[in-house]
């Protein structure tokens, strides 16, 4: 930070400026914004110990964060900006819309609709 301001040759009135752009380039985040950014109550989350429910996704949030620095070279892959996958998404979503997707049996249950059995044709021939 000294050296930031040697170079600059600051004056007094820039100190807040240059010390909130020193607060930038850190990128550090206090326990209550950070509680804030995930859409948790601050006052009662940044205060509360970490749960064994709430450890897991803790760990899943990390290893995301660390998977999203890394590239996948078993995979062949690399990070791409949306600026190179953008022409490809008309395409996909066309594909998508005329591929018709259909179920691997008639129904979740099963059921054939021949042998439906209507309750109310019984009971009105049972009278």
């Amino acid at each position: 930070m000294e050296a930031s301001m040697l170079s600059k040759r600051a004056p007094s009135s820039d100190i807040r400026q240059l010390l909130a752009s020193a607060y930038m380039k850190k990128k550090k985040i206090s326990q209550i914004d950070f509680v804030e950014q995930l859409r948790l109550e601050p006052e009662i989350e940044a205060r509360a110990d970490i749960t064994s429910n709430e450890f897991p996704l803790l760990e899943q949030l990390r290893r995301e964060q660390l998977s999203l620095n890394k590239e996948i070279y078993c995979l062949k892959l690399r990070k791409r900006s949306f600026r190179t996958i953008e022409k490809n998404l008309v395409a996909i979503d066309a594909k998508l819309e005329t591929r018709k997707t259909l179920p691997s049996k008639p129904s979740i249950l099963g059921v054939n609709k021949d042998k439906i059995i209507d309750d109310q044709a019984d009971s009105e021939d049972g009278d």
